[in-house]
């Protein structure tokens, strides 16, 4: 697969292929089979990193003409491949959970804030257990955490210990420096302690901290993502 993303990616996998790439003709969650560069791909319009984009699958043997068509066709928008990090900040920034650090067996789709991508209407293993925690209390949340202050020689990587009003209330699951902010960023867990639910009211009621290094960081929390909440690059 060959991920295109970013604000000119409409505009450079048009030179590419003949399909009409607009938001009419290609909404967000579509998928089609269509010609890049003369090779076969499925194209899907999803995200991982909050920008406009595509997925391009495909077999293996037509990929790298598909890779260098693109190289070639965006050299004037500055085009360059994106590393791992980079994802991982991108990410993060839109509050996108990852499996295995914010999704895993601990945890269920409430906690976790994906309640909404459940099909109710289907059948699936888990179906019942999770009925009777739908309209249940939530007693774990995940949450975006901004550190308050900046230091360049502070790194969040996940697993750092979250403090409300000096009291441990849970970890950090995913870090991050996103350059789009110019301050750490965290995803993590915030429990009560002693149980009990955590709602918005809670949640906005504490002061924050983020344990690294044996310094409490002061943190901001919040439920929605820091970047681009209402999802406006996505659905251009």
């Amino acid at each position: 697969m060959v991920s295109l993303r970013g604000p000119a990616a409409r505009t450079i996998l048009s030179r590419v292929t003949a399909t009409d790439l607009s938001n009419a003709a290609f909404p967000f969650g579509h998928s089609a089979e269509i010609q890049v560069a003369g090779q076969p791909v499925r194209a899907l319009r999803v995200t991982y990193v909050g920008e406009l984009g595509w997925e391009l699958h495909g077999a293996a043997a037509v990929l790298p003409a598909v890779w260098d068509a693109l190289l070639a066709a965006g050299a004037p928008e500055g085009i360059r491949p994106a590393g791992t990090y980079a994802i991982n900040t991108m990410r993060i920034e839109k509050a996108y959970r990852a499996f295995g650090t914010e999704l895993s067996v601990d945890e269920n789709p409430f906690q976790a804030g994906l309640g909404f991508a459940i099909a109710w209407t289907k059948e699936f293993l888990g179906k019942e257990k999770l009925l009777s925690l739908k309209d249940q209390p939530l007693t774990k949340r995940l949450v975006s955490l901004t550190l308050e202050v900046t230091d360049p020689t502070l790194t969040l990587w996940g697993n750092e210990p979250i403090f409300r009003d000096g009291k441990l209330v849970g970890y950090t699951s995913s870090g991050c420096f996103p350059p789009t902010l110019g301050k750490q960023l965290a995803l993590g867990y915030i429990k009560r302690p002693g149980g009990g639910p955590v709602d918005k009211a809670y949640l906005k009621s504490g002061a924050y901290t983020i344990l690294q290094d044996g310094i409490h960081w002061p943190a901001s929390v919040s439920l929605q993502p820091r970047v681009d909440p209402k999802r406006e690059r996505i659905l251009v």
